[in-house]
């Protein structure tokens, strides 16, 4: 897998500035970032298929809500266990605090605090919190594996089933590792040019906001990047990865795939 390629495919696709300028707009937006989600998800539908120009046109705009938002809702209660220990461990620490105001306005014997309590109050929430983390980091690290099998069209409910999404991600575990690695060298070079465009033009006041746009193209990017490695992984044991091995020549890219 030719890691430069994975970041310099999408300049080959006729009018791919402008298509990841509204991209890399859309994914700014909250909410609104569900187009960008159903635009990688066909992005990679068109990269398993052998596409020569992968990067869909944005005409589609309806069809991309609909995929982006069943991805989106899907990612949503996959962080929905870490969000209820996150509100736990809120909850607790609020009513301790609470219980030591209380405590010290009153005067209160705070050595009457039993065992459990203590323990509660010193362990409980730091591991709460720790949990949380872990499952954060987990939904993340599986949720591109989501998007290569939302291009799959399969359902809903499979899409809840995470040991297909084990299976792919295991099958192909180098090639995965190999996308989050250019994924996070490419967002770190996109966020320092953002953070100096910031830093230099702050006097400016538009400097802050051109940076801030500069990292979210940095992201849209990313997400690019992720189709391409994630079209070319094999969805089940046996299957021969799918190839772009074409020499692009127009005008193919209308409806011809690679060859």
């Amino acid at each position: 897998m030719n890691a430069f390629k994975s970041v310099t495919y999408m300049t080959g696709s006729p009018g791919w500035f402008g298509k990841m300028l509204l991209g890399s707009l859309f994914a700014s937006i909250p909410f609104v970032k569900m187009l960008s989600d159903g635009y990688q998800i066909e992005t990679i539908r068109n990269i398993c298929q052998g596409r020569p120009y992968p990067l869909p046109d944005w005409s589609n705009m309806p069809n991309f809500l609909r995929q982006g938002f069943k991805l989106r809702l899907l990612v949503w209660l996959m962080y929905l266990p870490a969000i209820l220990v996150d509100a736990l461990a809120f909850f607790l620490t609020v009513y301790y605090f609470f219980n030591w105001f209380h405590a010290t306005l009153t005067n209160a014997d705070t050595a009457n605090i039993t065992l459990t309590q203590l323990l509660l109050r010193r362990a409980l929430i730091p591991v709460l919190d720790i949990l949380a983390a872990l499952c954060t980091a987990v939904m993340f690290f599986f949720v591109p594996a989501l998007a290569r099998r939302s291009a799959e069209d399969v359902s809903f409910l499979s899409l809840l089933n995470p040991f297909p999404t084990l299976g792919l991600v295991l099958r192909n575990f180098w090639l995965y590792l190999m996308g989050w690695l250019t994924i996070l060298a490419l967002v770190s070079v996109f966020a320092f040019i953002g953070a100096l465009i910031g830093i230099v033009g702050e006097a400016a006041l538009i400097g802050p906001l051109i940076g801030w746009f500069v990292l979210c193209i940095g992201r849209f990017w990313g997400r690019m990047v992720w189709a391409y490695y994630l079209g070319h992984m094999t969805a089940r044991a046996g299957d021969s990865p799918p190839q772009l091995s074409c020499r692009i020549s127009p005008p193919a890219y209308a409806s011809s795939p690679c060859s």
